[in-house]
Parts: C-alpha cells; structure tokens; sequence
C-alpha cells in the first residue's frame, strides 16, 4: 500500500508499506476462527453423543430392572447414579414405588397364606371326623356317602396344598428346594396311575416323550397338572377315543 506526494520543483515522493504480513496475520485469524468453529461444533456433538448413549443406557438398565419386576422379582431395585439429574429423580422415585408395592404384595400374601392354612387346618378336621365317622356308620348307603365325602375332603385339601406349593415358588421361597424332574419318566408314572381308569372307560393310551427331557422344578405339581388334563379326558371324551401324553422340547418332535 502506497501514496503519491507531489513536493516542489517537479518532485513526487512516494510513500508505502508492505502489507503482506497484515495480510497473513489476517488469513490466520481467518483460519483460526474457521478451524475454531468446526472444532467447537465437533467438540458440541461429540458430546452429545457420549450424553444422549449415556442417557440410553441408563433408561435401558431402568427397563430391564422393569421387565424383571413384571415377571416376578419384587425385590429387583434400579441401580442409582450420583449424576443427580432428572433421571436419578425418576430412578429414586421408582425404587421407593418398587419398595411399596412389595410391601403391598407380601401383605396380601401373608394373608392369602393364613386364609388357606386355616381353610386347610377346617379341612383336616373335617376329614378326621368323617374318617372317625365312617367307621361307626353301620349303613352301607350312609357309610359310601361318608367315604364320598373324605374322598373330596382329600381333594381339597390336595388342592390348598398345591394352592401354597404354587405361592411360595411365586414369591421365590420354594426355588430352591427345586430338583431335576424327568418329563418322559413323570409321563410313564401318570400313564400307570391313569391306565387301568381309561382302559376301563374304554380309553386308548399312548405315550410319546424325548429321552434326557430333565428340566428344574416342583415335580409334585407338575404331576399334578398332567394327572388333572387325564381326569379332565376321563370326564369328557367318550369312550372310543383315545389319549396321547407327549413331552418335547420347543421346536422338536
């Protein structure tokens, strides 16, 4: 950059600086400012990806923490985090929901547990003495009604105690005394039990199962529950028909 002087006598004096280095120390607070703005924006979204994954994790764990309350464990807790944010408020005060409504759960259970323990204590009772009874009828009409009724006492009183069975493995309390059970051999014992029953309503059976079909449970009520589908048939498939008793893994045959 220059500038002409015109001076006395005919002369010009001209006057000027070299303007490159202003030049490259504007280009580099160009460059700056540019390179600045791009690293800003990568740092912004850089940040908010480790923050918005970081906040998907967290509702992921508050979600499986939820799915293991729906199936059953009321003492699953959501794992707390010091970030103190909305989150964290939402997780506090899920926990202390969680907290009640097991409260709530085992108050109804021990209730519903001392209703059938005295319904089954009624139920005993009421077995003896029909028991007692049966014996000083002297009535062979009157004695099978008696005989009748313990029979159905009996049921009874098999019915609440698989009612509790089945509330103490729901609450958790009877995992643990569960055992290895062999499907194909419970099939073959209900199959026994049941044989002569439908060979005398005129009944076919058969028994279809896998080898080594062990899985981990209460082999009382599964007894239980595939003896109470072969009385159902017993009751209302006609004689003629006939009954199949299968076990297998999902997908197999």
């Amino acid at each position: 950059r220059a500038k002409l002087f015109r001076l006395r006598g005919g002369y010009q004096l001209l006057v000027g600086r070299d303007m490159y280095e202003l030049q490259a120390i504007r280009q580099l607070i160009v460059r700056t400012m540019v390179w600045g703005l791009v690293l800003t924006i990568a740092l912004a979204l850089l940040g908010g990806i480790l923050v918005s994954r970081g906040r998907i994790r967290r509702i992921g764990v508050i979600n499986e923490a939820i799915g293991d309350v729906v199936e059953g464990d009321l003492g699953r807790r959501i794992p707390t985090d010091p970030a103190g944010d909305d989150i964290e408020e939402l997780v506090e005060n899920l926990n202390q929901m969680l907290d009640e409504l097991e409260k709530l759960v085992d108050g109804v259970r021990r209730v519903s547990d001392n209703i059938a323990h005295d319904l089954r204590t009624h139920l005993a009772r009421l077995k003896n003495r029909l028991e007692t009874l049966r014996y000083q009828v002297e009535d062979p009409d009157r004695r099978e009604m008696v005989e009748a009724a313990a029979v159905e006492a009996d049921g009874l009183l098999d019915t609440f105690n698989a009612l509790l069975r089945i509330a103490r493995i729901e609450s958790g309390r009877r995992r643990q005394g569960f055992s290895p059970v062999d499907l194909g051999a419970l099939i073959d014992d209900v199959a026994d039990l049941y044989g002569p029953l439908l060979e005398e309503a005129r009944l076919g059976l058969e028994t279809h199962h896998q080898e080594d079909l062990v899985l981990e449970g209460d082999r009382d009520l599964l007894f239980q529950a595939v003896a109470n589908l072969v009385d159902n048939v017993l009751k209302h498939v006609p004689a003629g028909g006939r009954v199949s008793l299968a076990a297998a893994r999902e997908g197999e045959k």
